[in-house]
């Protein structure tokens, strides 16, 4: 095997590697900085219910009572719209809502649990690729020493 074949070999091979790396974070951090809109849109059903006529909305104070209740910990915020078809959203930390029909104060289903899960993935392999945590120090280290390089004109690129 010639010198040439060795380095188109050991080339492809760290590049393909780096650009998969690449991809990975590319893709999880697009869809990361629109998680927030992705579960929007997939709770658009449990943010509605249907409004009959003359049905009156129960009171926050006895609506929270009630979803209490069922809950073992208090709610980390409360959304209360004003459009007579929109639920009650109470969001117990980053990974939990539950939706409440204000006119009989049932709980609904929320249907981005598995959204959620995957957000969550994506955010533990794009950190653990970013090298964040214990390893940042060493990704720092190493972006230092490349704009040092660079500061003194010396580059990767040819």
């Amino acid at each position: 095997m010639t010198i040439h074949k060795i380095f188109f070999w050991l080339h492809l091979s760290v590049g393909t590697v780096t650009g998969s790396v690449i991809l990975v974070m590319c893709v999880t951090g697009a869809a990361l900085g629109f998680e927030k809109q992705i579960v929007h849109w997939a709770q658009r059903h449990e943010r509605t219910v249907a409004a009959t006529s003359g049905a009156q909305r129960l009171p926050m104070e006895p609506l929270l009572v009630q979803a209490l209740q069922r809950e073992s910990d208090q709610p980390a915020s409360v959304t209360w719209r004003s459009e007579a078809n929109s639920t009650v959203e109470l969001v117990y930390g980053r990974g939990r809502t539950v939706f409440l029909n204000p006119y009989n104060g049932q709980g609904l289903e929320d249907s981005a649990v598995k959204l959620r899960a995957f957000f969550d993935l994506a955010e533990n392999v794009h950190r653990w690729l970013g090298l964040g945590g214990a390893n940042r120090q060493s990704a720092r280290a190493i972006g230092d020493v490349l704009s040092m390089g660079q500061q003194f004109g010396l580059s990767l690129e040819r």
